[in-house]
């Protein structure tokens, strides 16, 4: 076996990061329901404080800065082209 190679957790990145997120977002939920703590979603949560249409008012705010953030995601790839990021005329200095 080479020393030189790269460290088994760094090769099997892809599994351990699958592992990862399934422990975390699938089995964490299922724990979290074991123990007798239901799930209610943020907006719901975070609406309760600011009265009968709080709920509402967070979920429109989260679904508009989402949409925002779509958009400008949208722009910044159609722009970004290669042209406009790589310089053509680029020299190594060394």
């Amino acid at each position: 076996m080479n020393s030189a190679r790269s460290p088994w957790w760094y090769r099997q990145r892809g599994p351990l990061f699958a592992a990862l997120y399934v422990v975390s977002f699938v089995l964490g939920e299922s724990i979290w329901g074991l123990l007798g703590n239901f799930y209610e979603p943020f907006y719901r949560v975070a609406g309760a404080h600011l009265g009968a249409n709080g709920p509402a008012i967070v979920l429109s705010l989260a679904i508009a800065s989402t949409a925002l953030c779509f958009g400008l995601r949208v722009w910044g790839s159609s722009y970004l082209s290669a042209g406009k990021v790589w310089n053509p005329d680029a020299r190594p200095t060394t």
